[in-house]
């Protein structure tokens, strides 16, 4: 009989034969926005975290309202809002009469709304309309022009979250009770205070409930940056209470 050529694709014998493994390509990791962006495209939700935790706090502060509470503004009327989010969806647009306006979409931890632009108010405000922003929108809940019984959110000022970071808190005051301080607990104070160095002043009353007295102490020399990693540290603290301002 005839013998078979048992040879390889590449003509050596198959034991012979070295595949190399294409390279695989650098590739930056992804940022934390990026991730969460992919999460949210493949599940529909985001897994590790949400784009706003950077400025959870900040939104406590600055926000008692949430976008779902812009759905039905009757409670509302009259009144100036703050909301904050993220810019997930934009739409620079002309209308038929050929006028520019915009649309985006803000979504914040409980759900999402669309702001629609016109005339001077997008003129205004379109540099904001970006996806990726974050953003905090003061409003007020007011009558439509010329509409009786039909209200609007009409924005007043537009800030980026970024920027109102370092602004949005002045002191943090600390409540403990007198039983709870000892040389170890001044001790830990300290460290954390020392480890988060900034602008914000720091106000520390001592409670006595059995006396019912409390002292008042101010740190002349510490300050403080407020960050999610502080009121974490702080809140390890048995009997504490902290207050931003």
């Amino acid at each position: 009989g005839t013998e078979t050529n048992q040879g390889s694709l590449f003509g050596e014998d198959s034991d012979d034969a070295l595949v190399m493994e294409p390279p695989l390509p650098k590739v930056e990791p992804w940022g934390q926005l990026e991730q969460l962006a992919k999460e949210k495209e493949v599940v529909g939700f985001y897994i590790s975290g949400h784009p706003l935790d950077e400025y959870k706090l900040e939104i406590q502060h600055l926000c008692r309202n949430t976008l779902a509470d812009l759905s039905d503004l009757k409670p509302l009327e009259g009144k100036e809002i703050n909301v904050a989010g993220i810019v997930t969806d934009v739409q620079h647009r002309t209308s038929k009469t050929g006028k520019p306006f915009g649309t985006f979409l803000l979504e914040d931890y409980i759900g999402s709304f669309e702001f629609i632009l016109f005339g001077e108010d997008y003129i205004k405000f379109k540099n904001y309309l970006s996806p990726n922003f974050f953003l905090l929108i003061k409003g007020r809940v007011q009558l439509r022009f010329n509409q009786p019984g039909n209200l609007e959110f009409k924005i007043l000022k537009i800030d980026l979250l970024s920027e109102l970071k370092e602004k949005a808190f002045s002191s943090i005051k600390l409540k403990v009770g007198a039983s709870d301080v000892n040389l170890e607990f001044i001790d830990r104070i300290e460290n954390i205070i020392t480890n988060y160095p900034g602008k914000c002043s720091i106000e520390i009353t001592v409670e006595d409930k059995n006396e019912n007295m409390q002292v008042k102490m101010f740190s002349k020399t510490k300050k403080v940056a407020i960050s999610t990693e502080l009121m974490h540290d702080l809140n390890k603290l048995a009997g504490i209470e902290c207050e931003l301002k």
